[in-house]
């Protein structure tokens, strides 16, 4: 069994290759691991099928040796996980504009990666309590237990690990860098993501109420973390009870008042191939069609990204504001999107363009649509009524939140409402290496919410004729009407994703078709 005099034991994209660099470096037998079953990136010849601790103890027998962790701020963690692996996430990551990468990494990675600390582990082992404050004057931590020296940095000291170091081991240390993001193919994208993230406003609370983030961080750096990654009060108070979503990703408002455009000619390239059969569907900001209740100093004119698509994509594009706009009450008030009664004229809009434009006679379903008023949408408790939700509104105060909800009884929406059955029709598939697998078993009795919905595809086979396939990207504005539009072609396939060649060479559909609201035309 081989001994080692450091332990690098850090989390994925802590510094970690660094540090095991550095020791090796400076004649420290050294060995990188995330944890007692993985091995890092900076490989040494550690067999970990001898089990990490037993080597722990047979190296610490007769001599002192040191157990290295560092905490990484976690949004720059993930952030850098993420573009480690992003081939393997998003192979086809290349055609995506930094907008819809900023998109993925939300509904897909943000809470999924890097959330785990592997020196906790270590501490658990031998009984000693974890790190409960961080020394921020020597700026480490250190305990000492029978030879075993266990030692946590911050990656945020990484430029003066050297002085850092060098203390901790009573003798000089110097720093080699190693698998720097900044070294790689990839770094330029990896920074336009950086500087252009913002937060979910409803992941705040997740680290803020981290146990590692108060640890880590002074209250007065956790206070200025989060402001550097959110954008304060995202819902713009209107008149008339309307309420309007301002300071997002897709600058909605200043789209239209400042003509800002945001469309990247790579995201306009992918569609090349599939012009012949591909159909667009544009729905209109909320700010756009309902701009007589924005606050007076708005001026809402500009379509800049929508005229650049409409100039590539002509007869193969459907307007929905000049669809709607001769339409009343067909946004909520207190929502971002359309409601049942908009989302409906769409569909039926859509069937009818569909069927002139590639000459099909594709049925579409009749529905009696019937509304009430409720003191607010939050108490259907179906995920509608988000500019009302606290994450949005801050510190604002509404007069109220009455709203009139649409529904109706001739068919069963999906989200938040369709429970999947044994056989369902419905199929629930997972993306996974360039297939799609059927894991629908694992959702029986289960509601479909929103997670179902970002990390799977819907699919149903309607034994209709003709025999065509039909795959549909979609954004959240089709949410109410998803149930419509399964029933369509003989097979349909639904995914809550931007337009991906990918997926389209693993279907080969008959025809493609894609719906978005127009602040997310990047």
């Amino acid at each position: 069994m081989n001994e080692y005099d450091v332990f690098v034991m850090c989390g994925g994209k802590c510094g970690g290759s660094t540090l095991a660099c550095t020791f090796h470096r400076n004649n420290f037998k050294t060995t990188h691991i995330h944890g007692a079953n993985y091995t890092g990136a900076f490989q040494s010849d550690i067999n970990l099928e001898l089990g990490l601790f037993n080597i722990i103890d047979y190296s610490s027998k007769n001599k002192k040796i040191y157990i290295i962790d560092c905490y990484r701020t976690p949004i720059e963690r993930k952030i850098s996980a993420f573009f480690q692996h992003i081939s393997l996430h998003l192979p086809n990551y290349k055609d995506f504009s930094i907008e819809e990468l900023i998109s993925f990494f939300n509904e897909n990675i943000l809470e999924s990666i890097e959330n785990y600390h592997p020196i906790n582990v270590a501490l658990d082992k031998y009984n000693i309590p974890l790190f409960d404050s961080f020394d921020f004057v020597r700026k480490y931590n250190k305990v000492e237990h029978d030879n075993k020296v266990f030692i946590k940095l911050l990656f945020n000291d990484i430029n003066i690990w050297d002085e850092i170091l060098s203390n901790i081991f009573e003798t000089s240390i110097q720093v080699y860098p190693h698998n720097l993001t900044s070294n790689k193919e990839i770094y330029k994208i990896y920074k336009l993501f950086k500087e252009k993230y913002k937060l979910p406003q409803t992941y705040i609370d997740v680290i803020l109420n981290d146990n590692e983030f108060k640890i880590y961080n002074t209250k007065q750096q956790q206070e200025e973390y989060i402001k550097k990654f959110v954008n304060v009060n995202k819902t713009l108070i209107g008149k008339n009870g309307f309420l309007f979503l301002q300071n997002d990703s897709g600058n909605e408002i200043k789209i239209h008042n400042e003509n800002l455009c945001l469309v990247q000619d790579i995201s306009l390239k992918r569609y090349n191939e599939y012009k012949d059969k591909f159909l667009l569907t544009v729905f209109p900001n909320k700010s756009l069609i309902c701009k007589e209740f924005l606050p007076d100093e708005f001026d809402m004119k500009y379509r800049p990204a929508f005229d650049i698509y409409k100039k590539k994509f002509d007869d193969k594009i459907i307007d929905g504001l000049t669809v709607l706009s001769d339409y009343k009450n067909i946004f909520y008030k207190t929502d971002t999107h359309i409601n049942l009664y908009g989302a409906y004229i769409i569909y039926s809009t859509f069937v009818d363009n569909f069927n002139a434009l590639f000459k099909m006679n594709v049925i579409k379903k009749e529905i009696n649509i019937k509304s009430k008023l409720v003191d607010s949408l939050n108490e259907l408790k179906l995920g509608i009524g988000d500019l009302t939700w606290k994450v949005n509104l801050g510190n604002q105060t509404l007069n109220s939140t009455e709203d009139i909800y649409f529904y109706s009884d001739d068919f069963t929406e999906i989200y938040l409402k369709y429970e999947l059955k044994l056989n369902d029709p419905i199929r629930i598939l997972r993306f996974d290496k360039n297939k799609f697998i059927d894991n629908t078993n694992e959702f029986i009795g289960k509601t479909i919410d929103w997670e179902t919905l970002s990390q799977y595809t819907l699919y149903k086979k309607n034994n209709i004729f003709p025999k065509q396939k039909c795959l549909i990207f979609y954004d959240s504005f089709l949410l109410s009407t998803l149930s419509l539009y399964l029933e369509l072609f003989d097979e349909v396939y639904l995914s809550k994703t931007v337009f991906s060649n990918e997926i389209i060479q693993i279907i080969d559909p008959d025809y493609i078709c894609e719906f978005r609201i127009e602040r997310f035309l990047f």
